[in-house]
C-alpha cells in the first residue's frame, strides 16, 4: 500500500493548504470543512479500491462480488456526502465537490513535475501493477500470470 500512503500525504498538505487559503480569502468557516472532508473522502476511495484490487488477485467469485459491493457502496457514500453538504449548504457543496478531485489533481501535478524533471520521488517505481492468474484450459507451456 506504498500507493496510498504516498498519495495520502500530498492530499493532506494540498488540503490544508487549500482550506487555509480559502478561509483567509473567503471567510466562510464551511468551505475549508467541506475541503477537508471531500479530501478525506477521497483518499478513503483510494484506499478502498487499493483493497478492492488486492482481493481481486485471487480471481475468485466472492472477489468479483466483493469487488462491485466495494464500489457501489463508495459511490453511495460519496453521494451521501454530496448531498448532505449540499443540505447544509451551497458552498460547503461546492468545497466537498473540490476536495474530491485532490487525489486527481495530486496525481496530475506529480505527473507534470515528474515529466518536467522537477521532482524525482520515483513514482515509477512504486508497485501499481496487479497480478491476475488466469487459469489456462490448454497446455501450451504458456505463463499464465499476466501483468495489467
Amino acid at each position: 500500500m506504498p500507493i496510498v500512503k504516498f498519495l495520502f500525504k500530498r492530499v493532506l498538505i494540498l488540503s490544508v493548504v487549500l482550506a487555509a487559503a480559502s478561509f483567509v480569502i473567503f471567510r466562510n468557516a464551511a468551505i475549508p470543512v467541506g475541503i477537508i472532508i471531500g479530501s478525506l473522502l477521497s483518499v478513503y476511495k483510494v484506499r478502498l479500491f487499493s483493497i478492492t484490487l488486492n482481493v481481486l488477485k485471487g480471481n475468485s467469485k466472492q472477489a468479483s462480488i466483493m469487488a462491485a459491493f466495494q464500489s457501489v457502496f463508495t459511490q453511495a457514500l460519496t453521494l451521501a456526502v454530496l448531498a448532505t453538504a449540499a443540505i447544509f449548504s451551497l458552498p460547503l457543496f461546492f468545497s466537498a465537490a473540490a476536495g474530491l478531485l485532490a487525489t486527481a489533481a495530486v496525481i496530475i501535478i506529480n505527473a507534470l513535475t515528474e515529466l518536467i524533471g522537477i521532482t524525482h520521488n520515483n513514482w515509477n517505481n512504486i508497485d501499481t501493477h496487479v497480478y491476475i492468474k488466469i487459469e489456462d484450459t490448454q497446455d501450451d507451456g504458456q505463463n499464465d500470470e499476466n501483468k495489467i
